[in-house]
């Protein structure tokens, strides 16, 4: 199994990939940290890099990508099989600041995204974040979860 994390900046995204990966059998695919690494060295290769670390993962592992890249979907599909998409929506009463260009480049990202996932048929699985925990009910419903888990399950702290 593959997820794919979407969301805006500062939603939750890596948290709930940490999360997750520290309760259950998942891998975390640190994208987000790789592609801020590779920026600050000037290297745009990213769709390269993944494709051969996705090459290079064991097909019995499961594994959550905490950014949603088109690239990344459609080579995890070449490989793999559809990943699930799981948008992490942050309903927080006090939401951390977020920069402004990092913002205006989501918003760009967004419309490109949405207009992805519209052609491929893809209908994002909903976990929202909240001030009790993630709200995971719908990684339930949809199996991706054990029936046991708790609706809401709190943010993993280090």
């Amino acid at each position: 199994m593959n997820i794919l994390l979407y969301g805006n900046t500062g939603s939750g995204k890596s948290t709930l990939a940490k999360t997750l990966c520290a309760k259950y059998p998942f891998k975390h695919v640190n994208t987000g940290a790789l592609t801020r690494m590779m920026a600050s060295f000037g290297c745009s290769n990213l769709p390269v890099l993944v494709q051969d670390m996705i090459k290079s993962m064991d097909e019995r592992d499961n594994h959550i990508f905490d950014h949603f890249y088109m690239h990344t979907w459609e080579q995890l599909t070449d490989m793999f099989g559809r990943p699930y998409v799981v948008t992490v929506v942050d309903n927080r009463s006090t939401r951390p600041p977020v920069n402004e260009e990092k913002h205006r480049r989501f918003l760009t990202q967004h419309r490109e995204i949405a207009d992805f996932m519209k052609v491929h048929d893809i209908h994002p699985i909903i976990v929202y974040n909240t001030d009790y925990g993630f709200d995971v009910s719908e990684l339930i419903r949809n199996r991706i979860l054990p029936f046991e888990e708790y609706a809401v399950i709190k943010a993993r702290t280090e």
